[in-house]
């Protein structure tokens, strides 16, 4: 057991250090203590294991030697849980190599360690296991560094790279006219790109919202409008549709949605997500993985080594990691592992979202819960949150910043790193949110409460190389995204997709004829449900919850906050309105696909009730 304590310890600062310094690394500094602390458990587990086995009277003769099995035990296994968990955190095509450095260093250490007497005397075997774990490290950090001839994804076809920030309130990036610098990395691809000034989602919260982009359709058509509906095929995706014509396809996402889970990985050739979970869980999760990480401390103690980690490290781990960079870096090791082929890549960053963390440059660090106000199961305007003071508000405004502000510097870092390889050249970029966020303007917080502007408005751009930056203030609706991107790249539109190309836009084609008419829904898994229907610049909203239903009208013109209802004042235009938005919710429901339901396992409805959608 001393043993290896002494070797877990070992290896722990040993992997740490390459990892840092290597720069390819997911930890960070506040994780190195809980790192230690695990690796002790882990390699004490290995010694006393070992030491029990061997004093079985079949295998007494492995006593003589007993650190030297015991290392290669532990090694053995810790190869393998780091080789199967981390395989979309770790360079590609390492695997061979790292396993013949192991197996050349066991029978050298077997050799050796014949002249074992105990501990103290081992220097030999040690320092030959010493080399081999070294070679074995080393070559965990140089494989799969030498990069395929030639610049990668550059081919007569352009690229796609759909830049999915959760939870961005349009008004709080620059080129929007937010007055805080925030998005300086953003705003400067905003500026040779086309920036959409009316860009609406079709939900004000994740999951139907990216579901309707993925398959151009409304969430009462798609039918995934719940924390547990699964899309099951019924649509072809925006995904299937590049690879149907060869593209090599990605999706890299720190949502809770995970997309093997709720059916959203359709079309996707290859996937990563930190979405169950990505902030408190992963690393212990990764490292030991669901069924080790679940073996109790102690017969009589409540608590596993997933939830002694949390408890002991969640503060400073909360606080320091970010999906962000690790999103891009798994990116990053795609493109370099498909080569010279054409990409369409789906990238989903999570930190805005709740719970604001803050990083020091607006506010003090440190993970901030929301308190106050709704859980998120509720549906204004029959449930409303409390207020609270100004300076609280400032408080949660200030982290939310800091929160966009480290996302904006992760994103620079990766368009930096885009240009140098050659990428920007030859690829079209989207950068979009899902929806926004309240901060009371409505008497709610967070989102999915509502479809007031904060929350159903989202920013959008466009690069396109070779393409003329500029402005529009045309209707755009996140079902007409993925028409528009296939039709930017030659590719046919799925029969079924709802959404209208916005391509003949880009290309100054005068024959383009924009939607009149925006439309967004929002269904509460407790019966409760909301539609909204934008009419230049008129805006009707129905609420619908049990037995009572309320209608709110709007002039975004006049009004742009939706403070004051027009409903009382005007209401043959809100009468036909209404009429008009009932039969685009009929069109929408005519076509309905059928979803199947998720069941929650336990890390999954933690996080997402953590994140305020579930009660």
């Amino acid at each position: 057991m001393f043993a290896g304590i002494f070797w877990g310890t070992a290896v722990c600062l040993a992997e740490v250090c390459l990892r840092l310094l290597g720069g390819r690394s997911f930890l960070t500094a506040a994780m190195i203590p809980g790192i230690i602390l695990l690796f002790l458990l882990y390699w004490s587990l290995v010694g006393a294991a070992f030491t029990l086995i061997s004093r079985i009277p079949p295998l007494r003769v492995l006593r003589p030697n007993g650190i030297v099995p015991a290392l290669v035990l532990g090694f053995t296994l810790h190869a393998v849980l780091i080789r199967h968990l981390l395989a979309d955190l770790v360079p590609p095509g390492s695997t061979l190599f790292w396993a013949a450095c192991f197996g050349g260093a066991i029978p050298l250490g077997v050799a050796f360690g014949r002249r074992l007497g105990d501990f103290p005397r081992a220097k030999p075997a040690l320092i030959m296991l010493s080399l081999g774990l070294t070679l074995a490290l080393g070559s965990y950090f140089t494989a799969g560094l030498v990069k395929d001839p030639g610049r990668p994804g550059i081919t007569g076809r352009q690229n796609v790279l759909v830049l999915m920030i959760d939870t961005l309130r349009k008004d709080h990036v620059g080129v929007y006219g937010y007055p805080r610098s925030v998005t300086p990395h953003l705003d400067r691809l905003a500026r040779d790109a086309r920036i959409f000034d009316r860009a609406y989602s079709t939900s004000s919260w994740t999951h139907p919202a990216v579901t309707s982009l993925f398959t151009s359709q409304y969430p009462s058509s798609h039918g995934v409008e719940t924390k547990v509906s699964s899309l099951n095929g019924g649509f072809e995706t925006l995904a299937e549709a590049f690879e149907r014509e060869g593209y090599r396809t990605g999706i890299f996402t720190a949502s809770a949605f995970v997309p093997k889970i709720y059916g959203l990985d359709q079309g996707f050739q290859h996937e990563v997500s930190m979405g169950k979970p990505a902030y408190e869980r992963l690393l212990i999760t990764e490292y030991f993985g669901r069924t080790v990480g679940k073996i109790p401390m102690l017969p009589w103690h409540r608590h596993d080594l997933i939830t002694l980690f949390e408890e002991w490290c969640r503060p400073a781990l909360v606080l320091d990691w970010l999906t962000t960079p690790r999103l891009s870096d798994a990116f990053r090791r795609w493109i370099e592992q498909i080569g010279g082929e054409n990409f369409f890549a789906y990238v989903h960053v999570l930190e805005p979202h709740t719970p604001y963390v803050g990083r020091g440059i607006y506010a003090p660090p440190g993970p901030l819960d929301f308190k106050y106000g709704a859980s998120g199961a509720t549906l204004y305007p029959f449930d409303v949150a409390p207020p609270i003071p100004a300076d609280s508000l400032r408080l949660r405004i200030d982290k939310y910043d800091d929160d966009v502000r480290e996302v904006d510097r992760a994103v620079g870092d990766l368009f930096e790193w885009m240009e140098e390889q050659g990428l920007l050249e030859n690829t079209i970029v989207v950068v979009m949110a899902d929806h926004g966020e309240e901060f009371y303007e409505h008497r709610s917080w967070k989102h999915g409460t509502t479809l007031f502007e904060e929350l159903v408005s989202i920013p959008l751009f466009i690069r396109i190389p070779g393409a003329p930056p500029g402005r529009s203030r045309e209707y755009v609706s996140m079902v007409d995204v993925a028409p528009a991107l296939l039709d930017l790249t030659g590719i046919a539109a799925p029969a079924t997709f709802r959404g209208y190309s916005f391509a003949p836009l880009l290309r100054g084609d005068a024959r383009f004829e924009p939607r009149s008419e925006i439309f967004a829904e929002l269904a509460r898994s407790s019966g409760a449900e909301a539609q909204m229907l934008l009419v230049d610049g008129a805006k009707i909203i129905q609420y619908w919850k049990q037995s009572s239903e309320a209608v709110e009208q709007y002039d975004l013109g006049a009004d742009p906050g939706e403070q004051r209802s027009t409903i009382a004042l005007d209401s043959m235009r809100a009468k036909a309105m209404l009429e008009k938005l009932n039969a685009t919710i009929e069109d929408a429901r005519a076509i309905r696909g059928t979803t199947e339901n998720v069941e929650l396992d336990p890390n999954l409805e933690q996080q997402l009730r953590a994140m305020g959608y579930l009660d």
